[in-house]
């Protein structure tokens, strides 16, 4: 399993924040295969960017999205670039 979570280190600070930070932090004590991706697109450009550093499994592997809600744009965008890399 992939968990793509937003970067909490460009998250401001709130309670949030430590709700991802603790639950990446657990997501990897249990093995899950974690990447974290920037909180817009400001920073890369466009959903392929962010992300660039995601592995494409051979075989198609679910992922979870653990962040704030997204706006359907940025959900929509980061789901098919998922999609194209088998997640």
């Amino acid at each position: 399993m992939f968990l793509l979570a937003e970067a909490p280190h460009l998250l401001p600070p709130s309670s949030s924040r430590d709700d991802i930070i603790r639950s990446l932090e657990a997501a990897r004590l249990t093995g899950w295969q974690t990447y974290e991706i920037p909180p817009d697109f400001s920073l890369c450009g466009d959903a392929e960017n962010a992300l660039w550093h995601v592995p494409a499994p051979d075989q198609p592997t679910p992922a979870v999205w653990l962040g704030y809600i997204p706006d359907f744009e940025r959900y929509n965008a980061i789901y098919e670039a998922a999609k194209a890399k088998n997640l």
